[in-house]
């Protein structure tokens, strides 16, 4: 499965990327269902999600990948 080819330490900050992406669930909301950190962590997620899908074509396509599921 994709979710299991990303790499471990990067899979709570997809999840949170993808949770902001296709949720209409606030930053303090999201925060709270991943481990109750700080809701400005949200955003700094998603912020270095984002970089990492342009310097990174696997991840890039392997996120691509898992939110083509949450479209269809």
């Amino acid at each position: 499965e994709v979710e299991k080819e990303i790499e471990e330490k990067y899979q709570r900050d997809v999840s949170v990327y993808l949770s902001k992406q296709f949720s209409n669930n606030t930053n303090k909301e999201i925060a709270e269902a991943f481990g109750g950190f700080h809701n400005s962590n949200v955003v700094k997620i998603c912020k270095r999600i984002e970089i990492m899908m342009k310097n990174d074509e696997s991840l890039r396509n392997k996120v691509e990948e898992m939110s083509s599921r949450f479209k269809a």
